[in-house]
């Protein structure tokens, strides 16, 4: 008979007794783990949910902003059309001219929208691009201060133009996105100007360059806004705290196109003095008589 110790019966039951707890114990530390990974997934799901909540609410407020914004126009449009279509009322030709002025610059504004609204979808693909071609900037700037001359009246307001008629101001670039970003400047120029105010368009020479000028008597910009007026999406507000509808892009948009024009854009303004929005663009091939 083999003497076996009494302490080697009683380690054996010590072991015996221990594995159970110690498996026991691991188990709980892995659930543990378990339930602290579980946790962070729904701390995160919940995170990502309130992005996507918070970006479907700038998405919907994003398109009744449009929606406004495109109705303004096609309304101003619409009303002048009605307005010559009506049988009992009879109309001079130059009014029934000045009408259709009008309509046709409410009709363009909503386009020009669009327009922005493609523009700036091609710009974040870096999809935007520009043919390049002789253009008479002198005769689209005429072209759009007609149509804003009397769209500026109907918003109790006086547009002035200067160095509109004269010879021809050739330049390379596109003429329907010149027009697009004298829209911008413009619009920018009525939703900040207060009634009874003047907005001034200029044409003029810079040595080499063809200077173009809208020239507001809005509420000016701080410092701040001023060096951010041209982001994306940026939205001015006044010193009253007061933000004005719009959707953040046609400035953005505006300096793209003129720089894939080879021209350069720029802003002067102080607070409670109105605002200078400028652009050039390179003379070619002309003698610049007129100016």
């Amino acid at each position: 008979m083999v003497y076996t110790p009494f302490n080697t019966y009683q380690s054996d039951f010590n072991l015996s007794v221990k594995d159970p707890y110690s498996t026991l114990h691991g188990q709980i530390n892995n659930l543990e783990r378990e339930l602290s990974a579980a946790r962070r997934k729904e701390e995160k799901l919940s995170q990502l949910l309130e992005e996507a909540n918070q970006e479907n609410e700038q998405l919907n407020e994003y398109i009744a902003t449009i929606a406004h914004e495109m109705n303004n126009p096609l309304h101003i449009a619409s009303s002048y059309i009605n307005y010559l279509l009506k049988q009992d009322v009879e109309l001079t030709p130059e009014i029934q001219q000045d009408y259709l002025t009008a309509a046709t610059s409410g009709i363009k504004q909503a386009q020009v929208l669009l327009q922005d609204l493609l523009c700036d979808s091609q710009m974040l693909r870096q999809e935007l691009d520009i043919d390049l071609k002789p253009v008479d900037l002198r005769l689209i700037v005429r072209e759009v201060y007609k149509q804003f001359k009397l769209f500026c009246r109907i918003s109790r307001l006086e547009l002035v133009g200067s160095g509109l008629s004269g010879p021809a101001c050739m330049t390379l670039g596109s003429a329907n996105r010149l027009q697009q970003a004298l829209y911008n400047l413009l619009t920018n120029a009525i939703k900040f100007s207060p009634k009874g105010g003047e907005i001034q368009l200029k044409l003029s020479l810079q040595d080499d360059n063809y200077l173009v000028e809208v020239i507001d008597q809005g509420p000016g910009l701080s410092p701040e806004n001023r060096g951010r007026v041209f982001e994306r999406r940026f939205q001015v507000k006044e010193s009253s705290g007061i933000y004005h509808a719009g959707y953040g892009l046609g400035l953005s948009i505006t300096m793209n196109l003129i720089e894939l024009q080879g021209g350069s854009i720029g802003v002067e303004s102080e607070p409670d003095r109105g605002s200078r929005f400028w652009f050039t663009l390179p003379a070619i091939s002309q003698e610049n008589e007129g100016f």
